[in-house]
């Protein structure tokens, strides 16, 4: 595939944009560097993988002559997994190939850079760099073009990356586009003063004009506290038909439900990353946003017919998703590379309420809970929510050549209808606000405003638009806005898992025990061994990372007194594994979910069955750190459990259920031995 090259605006948009030559001989040049590590998300068809991009160069702006400001020789530098890298060029995922740490790999980057002056961003036109190099890192080095200069200050920031790898076998290559996770600049110049800036805005190719220079450097927007209800009409739960159905669908347990205003309306940040693709195109364009919330702002609960409790609960809240512009590189418009920025901006629904008022542009928010982790649930825990979305498209070039869709070029409001999963009995449950993924669909919707000497709609429209567009993105930690927003800072950025090699592993233990308060009833087994699969490569989400429902017990016996009988233990259900935390030493939390063992033999002619669960006849979970050095799961300890209602054994009185089982389990070895990071 051929780099495509956007080209937004003219060198001549820049020398109206940063004024005219002033202060003629006699003026010293001004010195400054180009350089940052920056930090890119990448998503191609294989994936989503992390990457980074260091740059470093100088620039100048010679005194006598001439007010341009020219930079020396600049150099790129892209980094990622050999995994990654291979992934990315079309190779197995999780796997690096035939690659070593010195294999040649060859490529192409085109860093978008801005140009940012009292408000104007304007396209700077990097050209593409070549790049070579051996292992994870790839390097080239070039001239860039001289920006006109004046007075003030000119900030350079990356506004996304296109990466091209060379598949070396066929001779080919395959490209992904990148947004920056970050906003750090490449370079802050202060001109010297004494030139009068000028007052009107930079034209771009075509009569269009650009954004704010925070639209244009796809900043991260800023976390903010969401008005409480009654205070802004703009934000508040969403009465329009699509969106207040998600407070009724999907439908609830038999009982009776009540909905009442919560004691408490929590006001979140949350950031998210994934990727949205297009069905059409068969393609992704990364996406990174910021979702402000109100959570249980109403509660609702479920009590039987008689008025017993019901262990299922609701929050009702409201969201707004600021997302930052996204630009991808596609094959599209008769199969030619084009390059485009995206933005994905949430709407209000037209019309009036009932009360005939305008709709908010707030979006509806209902997760659905068991609220007493240790009875049995009787739904899935998850999250839903819907919103209504417009897209717009800008700044389209096609086989480098731009293409003037104007500023207006949109679609109508369409529905976001995205959902969580986050547990139930058999998974074990994770709280929402630690972060988790959502998935949905998205209907892209006709285009209009689309030209400005002649009308693109049509053509856009039969290039993107229809049904069935898939959107993922993992949240992170929600961060609680107090009195200081700040404090939700890099922190709360999504935390997802890398996998190498992944897919078929065997978990296996050696001697386990689950022995009763007495200490001498209860159950032994030389071995337990669990065969999973486990999700491979980078952006996997921790929840359900593996599952299994091959669990084999080996070498088990029943000890009762002094009689010892061999029994077969197995395990009802899938087990599950998850990761929690990147703990300080290194290590990684996890957990072993939807543990059940049970067995029936016979003592003395009479039968006994042991059931070992938890609770409310619930699966266990097993709790560890993972240890990327042993491949190995160490639990935290022994695990306190109980003996379920089917344990009957007349030989052994205090194996009843509801009475007290301790389960040991050693260290589990994991083979093939995997590399398991948080990044």
């Amino acid at each position: 595939m051929q780099l495509s090259r956007s080209s937004t605006a003219t060198l001549a948009g820049l020398t109206a944009a940063f004024s005219m030559a002033a202060l003629a001989a006699g003026t010293s040049p001004a010195l400054a560097d180009v350089g940052a590590q920056l930090s890119f998300l990448c998503t191609g068809k294989a994936g989503t993988w992390p990457v980074k991009a260091e740059v470093d160069g100088a620039v100048s702006t010679p005194g006598r002559g001439t007010r341009a400001i020219a930079f020396g020789e600049m150099k790129v530098s892209v980094k990622a997994s050999a995994e990654d890298l291979n992934a990315m060029r079309g190779g197995d995922l999780g796997k690096s190939g035939t690659e070593t740490p010195n294999t040649p790999t060859s490529g192409a980057v085109r860093l978008l850079v801005s140009a940012e002056a009292d408000g104007a961003s304007v396209d700077a036109q990097w050209p593409t760099f070549a790049l070579t190099g051996t292992g994870s890192t790839l390097t080239g080095t070039g001239a860039v073009p001289a920006l006109a200069g004046g007075a003030g200050r000119i900030t350079l920031r990356a506004t996304g990356l296109i990466l091209v790898i060379d598949k070396e076998a066929t001779g080919s290559r395959s490209s992904v586009s990148c947004v920056p996770t970050d906003k750090r600049p490449l370079a802050t110049i202060d001109l010297p003063s004494g030139t009068r800036a000028p007052s009107t805005t930079p034209s771009m190719p075509g009569g269009q004009r650009p954004g704010t220079g925070a639209e244009e450097a796809g900043s991260t927007p800023e976390c903010k506290e969401i008005p409480a209800p009654g205070v802004d009409p703009r934000y508040g739960f969403n009465s329009y038909p699509a969106l207040d159905r998600v407070f009724k669908e999907p439908g609830r347990p038999p009982g009776v439900f009540t909905v009442t205003d919560a004691p408490r309306s929590l006001a979140y940040c949350v950031r998210a990353a994934g990727f949205s693709n297009i069905r059409k195109l068969g393609g992704a364009a990364p996406v990174a946003a910021l979702t402000l919330l109100r959570r249980a702002v109403k509660g609702g609960v479920l009590s039987g017919e008689d008025g017993s409790f019901q262990n299922y609960r609701e929050q009702w809240g409201y969201v707004l998703n600021e997302t930052m512009p996204s630009r991808s590189s596609q094959l599209s418009l008769g199969f030619m590379p084009t390059t485009s920025v995206t933005d994905m901006e949430q709407v209000a629904p037209a019309g009036k309420d009932a009360a005939g008022k305008p709709y908010p542009v707030t979006g509806n928010l209902r997760t659905n809970l068991a609220p007493n982790p240790g009875l049995k649930g009787l739904t899935d825990d998850g999250t839903y929510v819907r919103a209504l979305i417009g897209i717009r498209v800008h700044d389209v070039a096609v086989n480098g050549v731009p293409l003037s869709v104007g500023q207006g070029c949109r679609t109508k409001p369409t529905l976001l209808d995205a959902y969580s999963f986050t547990g139930n009995d058999r998974t074990g449950r994770t709280p929402i606000q630690t972060g988790s993924t959502f998935t949905g669909h998205v209907n892209i919707p006709a285009f209009s405003g689309c030209g400005t000497s002649e009308d693109l709609s049509p053509l856009l429209t039969a290039s993107v638009s229809g049904p069935g567009n898939y959107v993922q993105f993992e949240s992170g930690p929600w961060c609680r806005v107090l009195d200081d927003p700040s404090v939700c800072g890099s922190t709360t950025e999504p935390s997802t898992v890398t996998v190498r090699p992944g897919g078929h592993t065997t978990i296996a233990a050696g001697a386990i025990t689950f022995m009763d308060d007495s200490g001498g009833n209860g159950i032994t087994c030389d071995a337990m061994r669990v065969r999973m699969t486990l999700r491979a490569g980078a952006w996997q989400q921790r929840f359900l990372l593996g599952k299994s429902g091959v669990v084999d017990y080996k070498g088990c016996r029943l000890s009762v007194g002094d009689t010892v009988v061999p029994v077969h233990l197995t395990n009802s259900g899938t087990v599950v594994l998850n990761a929690t935390t990147a703990n300080p030493d290194g290590t990684v939390g996890m957990t072993i979910g939807g543990l059940a063992p049970i067995m029936s033999t016979k003592i003395g002619g009479q039968p006994c069955t042991i059931q070992i669960v938890t609770g409310d006849d619930l699966a266990f979970t097993l709790p560890g750190s993972y240890d990327n050095k042993t491949h190995s799961l160490t639990p935290v300890g022994p695990i306190p459990e109980t003996f379920g209602s089917k344990t009957a054994c007349e030989a052994a009185p205090t194996m009843s259920p509801g009475a007290n089982v301790t389960a040991t389990v050693p260290a589990l070895t994991f083979t093939p031995p995997q590399q398991i990071t948080i990044p």
